[in-house]
């Protein structure tokens, strides 16, 4: 009967034992991802398109500079409001959302774009999930 009940008590403890885990390992990484949009949306203000290509991945900032990337309009337009982006990481990805919304009270969402992790430094990349 008692081991029943011992169980109950520790698996609480432990999940959040493994949330809390979670979160200190990424905090770095979402400490770095909010510094680089906080730097875009000061390029965004000041319309400084060659501090703006500094944060997209090296591969994609001649594609940025020339309008072919899809993300352009998505970065210019999405990151310009006063709103806390949702962060969503996942190992040297992860996909920010600058204005969150909820479906039915219940179900999250809002357009997104994806940054990816390049030798330690974080990048906005060419993906664009249009929500």
């Amino acid at each position: 009967m008692r081991t029943p009940i011992l169980l109950l008590c520790c698996l609480p403890v432990l999940f959040g034992a493994l949330i809390l885990s979670s979160y200190l390992t990424q905090k770095p990484d979402r400490d770095a991802i909010n510094a680089r949009i906080v730097t875009l949306r000061n390029a965004v203000k000041k319309n400084d398109t060659d501090a703006m290509a500094q944060l997209v991945a090296p591969a994609m900032r001649d594609d940025f500079r020339s309008g072919k990337l899809r993300s352009n309009v998505f970065l210019l337009h999405f990151f310009n409001g006063p709103q806390k982006p949702k962060v969503n990481l996942r190992g040297t990805d992860a996909w920010i959302t600058p204005t969150p919304e909820r479906h039915f009270w219940i179900l999250p969402g809002g357009s997104s774009v994806a940054m990816k992790k390049i030798d330690g430094a974080w990048y906005f990349t060419d993906r664009v999930s249009i929500d």
